[in-house]
């Protein structure tokens, strides 16, 4: 684990390095902005990489009070469009009143992860569609996150969730982890389905007020 890390660290650190170093006798000012982007791209990985890093370290103590998931998740759908421009069509749907204890805070950076996720496995362009079920007769909510992407390969669903678990080029693999750290600590629970060439969905039961 402490390998793949450190490996993932070096390369950014050497990207980054040989582009300050290739812009030390660059004139043209068009390939000086490339070096420039890239520069920042790398400098951008590394920092969310800490961030992770950190997120995951630190015990999760949510401050639970009254939350209306349907106006959390419209927000941060609209987070998520700006965060990450292109293609990709998001669907919202809800039913009933999805009113829950939780930390908005963390559960925002859950769901936030779960479609940042979904963005990267629809490539050029694809479908997100976020539902939420709150049916009046149940005692919980559940909110699910589907993409129409690539599909997870059957041997590998299982592992998804293991912390520095990632098929990913670049990534710390501590992204899915987290996010059922925090949905575990509001007495949640996370579940996955895929299938290759089908997209995925995640669902998150939480409990209601």
């Amino acid at each position: 684990m402490s390998a793949s890390i450190a490996h993932e660290f070096k390369n950014s650190i050497a990207t980054i390095v040989g582009y300050a170093q290739m812009s030390k006798t660059e004139t043209d000012v068009n390939t000086l902005h490339n070096y420039a982007g890239e520069i920042h791209k790398e400098s951008q990985a590394l920092s969310n990489m800490v961030t992770d890093f950190l997120n995951f370290a630190k015990p999760v103590l949510p401050y639970m009070y009254e939350i209306d998931l349907v106006e959390l998740l419209d927000s941060v759908i609209g987070d998520l469009k700006s965060r990450r421009p292109g293609r990709y069509d998001v669907q919202f749907h809800s039913s009933g009143k999805a009113i829950v204890p939780c930390d908005a805070t963390l559960m925002r950076q859950s769901f936030i992860n779960l479609l940042i996720n979904a963005t990267e496995a629809l490539g050029e362009k694809g479908t997100i569609s976020v539902t939420v079920e709150a049916p009046e007769e149940r005692n919980h909510v559940r909110v699910v996150v589907q993409d129409t992407g690539h599909g997870i390969p059957e041997h590998l669903v299982s592992k998804i969730f293991f912390p520095f678990f990632t098929t990913k080029a670049h990534g710390t693999g501590l992204g899915l982890s987290l996010v059922q750290k925090i949905v575990l600590a509001h007495n949640g629970r996370i579940e996955v389905q895929s299938a290759e060439g089908a997209g995925t969905s995640f669902t998150i039961t939480l409990p209601k007020i």
